[in-house]
């Protein structure tokens, strides 16, 4: 899984596995960055795909460049996602009523779309790969409202580490409802602006 962004980036490499991997989700919020590390270690995971629609944090060490640094000190990879996957938007026809990214009509963009599949082939390929943002607990993110919803309806659940490294909440026990089936399943315009 090359990524597109501009940035000199880490990709998967694409090693044929029958056995699928695993995704997780996991939020750093008020955690340290050896913290992170710790729960990503505890759980074999081997690449962290930044779901952060700007890859940037007020904690420097959580900043783009610097966590692909720490990672990668540690033998975990980083592939930068969030131009596909983020959760926010400045498209005003993606947004509700009150200018919050909708995540139905989000879902539905080509840009998402490409991601997801993206991920899929990832997951087949057998990697232990976990989404990351700021946000500690994934049932308030995007993490689970609306990446895991999708990889949900295409049978791969994710598996959300809480604030406890120990405890796994799987997508399927979450309560997020899909959203309307249409015919109008992907759409070509970019679902994210530059800054």
């Amino acid at each position: 899984m090359d990524d597109d962004t501009p940035a000199q980036q880490n990709s998967m490499p694409s090693t044929e596995n029958p056995t699928p991997g695993q995704i997780y989700s996991i939020g750093y919020g008020h955690r340290s960055i050896s913290g992170l590390i710790e729960r990503l270690r505890f759980h074999n995971i081997s690449w962290i795909i930044d779901v952060r629609s700007q890859p940037r944090s007020r904690r420097i060490e959580f900043g783009r460049e610097a966590i692909e640094n720490h990672l990668q000190c540690h033998g975990i990879g980083y592939l930068f996602m969030g131009h596909q996957l983020g959760g926010r938007t400045t498209t005003e026809r993606l947004t509700d009523g009150e200018g919050k990214p909708d995540y139905d009509l989000m879902e539905l963009t080509g840009p998402f779309q490409e991601g997801l599949i993206r991920l899929q082939e990832g997951y087949l390929a057998g990697h232990r790969m976990a989404l990351m943002c700021g946000e500690l607990e994934a049932d308030s993110c995007h993490r689970s409202r609306l990446i895991g919803r999708a990889l949900l309806r295409i049978s791969v659940d994710v598996l959300h580490i809480g604030a406890d490294q120990e405890v796994l909440i799987p997508q399927s026990r979450l309560q997020h409802p899909a959203p309307p089936p249409t015919a109008d399943r992907c759409d070509t315009m970019p679902l994210f602006t530059d800054p």
